[in-house]
């Protein structure tokens, strides 16, 4: 025997208006994102890194600027009691109408196990190199809270001298986070840039107007750190 099934309109349109709402409410989650700092342009569009996703090596653009990168991290525990954390990365920029950028990175950590404390015996540490001269060093942060992993740096080159701090908050939280949400780039007191890494595999960057001496040091900072792989979220 042959039944024909029918839907009652009033239940249609409910379950229509139903899968409705819960496809807006989808599309309205944003991703986590980094608090701006004061100083910086809530309303300013940031430019995204693109190219990095996951990956070891491969092709990477800011803006007009094309290049490309090659990274790695990785860990060697002894007995469990050591755990040895090195990497680093390196990169090429080629930016409109100027010399190509030349990069190279080296990242470190040493921690130790007693029982069910972790001791960091070496803190993290990054140095970077540019063929220009420009260096870049960060460290772990003294004065930060014992549940973050503070960082402080500075980038130097021509002539221009910038202050990194680790950013450990996200937008719309009052909850800080362990690692960093990203960092700051100051200048002379000022914050002149930052980059958001909550997206690892496509961050964030605000920087001051191309023609600058600001624009291009912020610029060669965070993709230098945009590069690094945290200890923690090692890449296979």
């Amino acid at each position: 025997m042959h039944h024909t099934f029918h839907t009652h309109p009033a239940l249609a349109t409910a379950t229509t208006l139903a899968a409705a709402l819960l496809l807006g409410a989808c599309a309205s989650v944003q991703p986590a994102r980094m608090a701006l700092p004061a100083g910086l342009d809530a309303h300013t569009e940031p430019l995204p890194v693109q190219g990095l996703g996951g990956k070891r090596r491969g092709e990477l653009a800011v803006g007009a600027a094309r290049g490309s990168f090659d990274r790695n991290a990785d860990q060697l525990s002894v007995f469990g009691m050591l755990d040895f954390d090195r990497g680093g990365a390196r990169y090429t920029l080629h930016p409109a109408g100027a010399a190509e950028v030349e990069a190279q990175c080296r990242q470190r950590q040493t921690g130790g196990q007693v029982g069910i404390l972790a001791l960091p015996l070496r803190p993290y540490a990054v140095s970077c190199q540019w063929r220009d001269g420009a260096r870049l060093t960060l460290e772990a942060d003294p004065r930060a809270a014992r549940t973050q992993e503070g960082r402080l740096g500075r980038y130097e080159g021509a002539g221009v001298q910038l202050q990194l701090s680790s950013v450990h908050r996200l937008q719309g939280s009052k909850l800080p986070v362990v690692q960093p949400a990203g960092y700051t780039f100051t200048h002379q007191g000022v914050v002149v840039g930052a980059v958001d890494l909550t997206e690892s595999a496509r961050p964030l960057l605000w920087r001051p107007p191309a023609g600058q001496p600001l624009h291009d040091a912020v610029t060669h900072a965070a993709l230098a750190l945009a590069l690094m792989w945290e200890p923690a979220g090692r890449q296979p």
